[in-house]
């Protein structure tokens, strides 16, 4: 199949847009400036607008700080454990029109001295052994409170005595209060704020509106591929991903108290809406430049030459295809080149008609002789068989007919294989499950239906043969399975012996194998006869040197089996068809 960048419409259309690079660079050089500098303008304008509705946030975190650096010499002052010291939180919240809660936790996780809730056990709290470890503060929120049982932002300072630990004193800000402060309603900007801690949880989250934002919402607001808990830098930043949802966004991080708690501002990119008529005219008076160049170009290469080039090809690929009833047709309104090559193809066309017709004659004719050649070997193979038979009747020595039977066992194998060469359609080849199948059937027949004859079983499979290897193995076949049949011993009294033949394709060509089983009996006979003549032996292993193979044998478990590989020549012979016979 034509590669795409090989048709010429392509090429030309390649050629013609590199001619208008320059005037396209120019103009996405505009754009990409424009787009810069609106990107640059919305994010300056986003850092501030989420800096200063953070502000409130801020101040009230700060709040709580400070008022936990302030409690600490009165807490120590009256002591933890002094109801007093409870009394003295209780009232100062009482005071505070932020506050909801201030508490001292002991390293222990008791609640010592608290504006309510003293006593209480928090060793198991999720924040207790963070806090511990980490000796820092930090601010978190929590829907409900511990104490309070109602949602707050908790902002948690270590007390520190002697360069030591004691604790840390915790101040709760009502999550509600918290998240009226941080709405910001005079940018005029729809935009989206986001609150966490330095743990990546988000704290607040908020929108110019006052609406209130569901976890779900406020997941899709957040970077897709980006965790809080990595944009927690010092430093103000800015950046464009793909939120959650899917959707393009504009971010920028602004640390609200430094190390603690950060602003995650963002809205919808909207630098392209951003871009003027002078920027779109910019991208469409190229695109529609080009698009006419090519449009014209194209249109004019495929009337003149495309469409006549592919009328050619498809008369080559019918052609090729065996569409050989007449010769391609000339094509008519072409330029003249492409006339000339199209006389020409009609030229080439009908001589190959003529000669491959001549060919087929000539093939049918030889296919008919070689047929009745093999036929004729056949007939002749079968009637000096039946002149074998009659001489097999006549003599009375047993040696004698074992002898002459085995020969004419060798004659009819000859025999199948030339029946079966003259009734396939293709000659080249035989197969073997047919060949083999119809020897090892003849050489049963044999035995007749004697009730202790040997029980024979095969497995083969369809390979195909050629004559120069059909000949050699048909005929080893025939000699490993008479002696099968004559030297078969059962090894339980009473039962049939067994005989199995495989002839199994393999990667480099095939195995056959000839296995049976033996007795005392049949050993002894079988060394006996060995001594006296082998020819058999001597026979099989003629027909595997002429195969380039030899043949291994082996007796175990009372098997007697006989093996050999046998490569096979693979080129040059078709696939074996269902109709094949």
């Amino acid at each position: 199949m034509m590669r795409r960048f090989d048709r010429l419409g392509v090429r030309l259309a390649v050629l013609l847009s590199i001619a208008l690079i320059p005037i396209g660079s120019l103009a996405g050089l505009q754009i990409y400036r424009s787009f810069r500098q609106s990107d640059e303008m919305a994010q300056t304008a986003l850092l501030g607008i989420t800096a200063e509705a953070a502000a409130s946030e801020r101040a009230l975190i700060h709040q709580a700080l400070g008022a936990a650096d302030a409690l600490v010499p009165t807490i120590f002052d009256v002591g933890p454990e002094n109801p007093r010291c409870s009394e003295i939180l209780k009232e100062y919240v009482d005071r505070s029109s932020v506050f909801v809660f201030a508490g001292f936790t002991s390293l222990g996780g008791k609640l010592q001295c608290a504006s309510q809730g003293a006593g209480l056990d928090l060793s198991t709290g999720p924040q207790f052994q963070e806090l511990r470890t980490s000796a820092r503060p930090a601010v978190r929120k929590r829907d409900p409170g511990q104490v309070t049982g109602i949602p707050v932002i908790l902002v948690s300072q270590p007390i520190m005595q002697a360069d030591k630990m004691a604790g840390y004193l915790s101040i709760s800000i009502p999550y509600n209060d918290l998240r009226l402060r941080s709405n910001y309603v005079g940018s005029g900007m729809s935009f989206d704020l986001v609150t966490y801690n330095a743990s990546g949880q988000v704290l607040t989250a908020n929108r110019p509106d006052g609406s209130v934002l569901s976890d779900a919402e406020i997941a899709a607001l957040l970077p897709r591929d980006i965790q809080l808990s990595e944009l927690t830098s010092a430093k103000q930043m800015a950046f464009t991903s793909l939120s959650q949802s899917g959707t393009e966004r504009q971010f920028v991080v602004v640390p609200i108290v430094p190390d603690l708690v950060f602003a995650l501002g963002s809205m919808k990119s909207r630098a392209a809406d951003r871009v003027g008529l002078q920027a779109a005219a910019s991208i469409v008076f190229p695109l529609l430049m080009w698009f006419a160049s090519i449009l014209v170009a194209y249109v004019a290469v495929d009337r003149l030459v495309i469409r006549h080039i592919r009328e050619l090809r498809g008369q080559m690929r019918r052609f090729a295809l065996g569409d050989r009833s007449a010769p391609p047709e000339l094509l008519r309104d072409a330029p003249a080149e492409l006339q000339e090559v199209s006389q020409t193809f009609h030229n080439v066309g009908r001589i190959l008609i003529r000669d491959e017709q001549q060919l087929a004659h000539s093939v049918r004719e030889k296919t008919i002789l070689l047929k009745e050649v093999h036929h004729r070997v056949k007939n002749n193979l079968q009637l000096i068989a039946s002149i074998m038979n009659m001489q097999i009747r006549q003599v009375r020595d047993d040696t004698a007919k074992r002898v002459l039977r085995s020969v004419q066992d060798r004659v009819m194998s000859l025999a199948t294989v030339h029946r079966r060469l003259y009734q396939v359609e293709n000659l080249a080849a035989v197969a073997a499950d047919d060949l083999l199948g119809e020897i090892i059937g003849q050489l049963a027949k044999m035995l007749g239906a004697r009730p202790f004859d040997p029980l024979i079983s095969t497995d083969i499979d369809p390979v195909l043969l050629t004559p120069d290897e059909a000949v050699p193995i048909a005929l080893l076949t025939t000699e490993a399975v008479t002696n099968a049949l004559k030297y078969a011993g059962s090894v339980t009294p009473g039962q049939r012996p067994t005989i199995c033949v495989g002839f199994k394709q393999t990667d480099d060509g095939a195995t056959l194998s000839v296995a049976n089983s033996i007795d005392q009996h049949s050993m002894e006979r079988a060394r006996t006869d060995q001594q006296v003549s082998g020819l058999g032996s001597q026979l099989m292993n003629a027909f595997a040197a002429q195969l380039g193979t030899r043949i291994a044998q082996s007796l175990k478990d009372e098997v007697y089996r006989l093996e050999l590989r046998i490569p096979l020549a693979r080129d040059g012979i078709p696939p074996r068809k269902d109709g094949d016979q």
